[in-house]
């Protein structure tokens, strides 16, 4: 009677792993990719929004700029594409948005003032993060404090060996 309970268990369990193989997640093509360039770039400048993955050559691309200007393409080779757009007057962070083949994507765009240098290549990097010099020092104490717990409690028991 076990060996028939048993079998059955495992007929069971082999049926339910061979349906999980086959209900595998369906594998979607990945979404299209969005470049802006220049970024940052000047108020009214022309920028250039590229990208790829749009599907089949010759599919219909729309491409937006919050706040500014939109325009329309179509997918070249390997469903590239490549369109420029006049950038927003006003500075700010930017969404471009991009959609093609029923799926979208989006990529910022900084426009900075006229004049401003923030955000060129002047060498400069900015300072992002925090010092961890305190949360580091926290941790080498606790370290050590483990350390010499451990280095107590073997000679406690080697003492206690002793005496036995």
């Amino acid at each position: 009677m076990n060996r028939k309970r048993l079998a059955a268990a495992g007929l069971v369990t082999l049926g339910a792993l061979a349906a999980a193989q086959k209900a595998s997640p369906a594998q979607y093509p990945p979404g299209p990719t969005v470049v802006v360039s220049p970024s940052p770039a000047e108020p009214g400048a022309t920028v250039t929004v590229s990208g790829a993955g749009c599907g089949e050559p010759g599919t219909p691309v729309t491409v937006t700029v919050a706040g500014g200007s939109s325009a329309s393409t179509s997918t070249g080779p390997g469903g590239n594409y490549r369109v420029n757009l006049t950038a927003p007057t006003e500075p700010g962070i930017w969404s471009v948005d991009v959609s093609c083949d029923g799926r979208s994507a989006s990529a910022l765009l900084q426009v900075r003032a006229a004049g401003d240098l923030t955000g060129s290549s002047t060498g400069a990097l900015p300072v992002t993060g925090s010092n961890d010099r305190n949360l580091v020092a926290a941790g080498v104490c606790l370290v050590a404090a483990g350390g010499v717990l451990f280095v107590v409690s073997q000679r406690r028991r080697s003492r206690s060996v002793q005496r036995a």
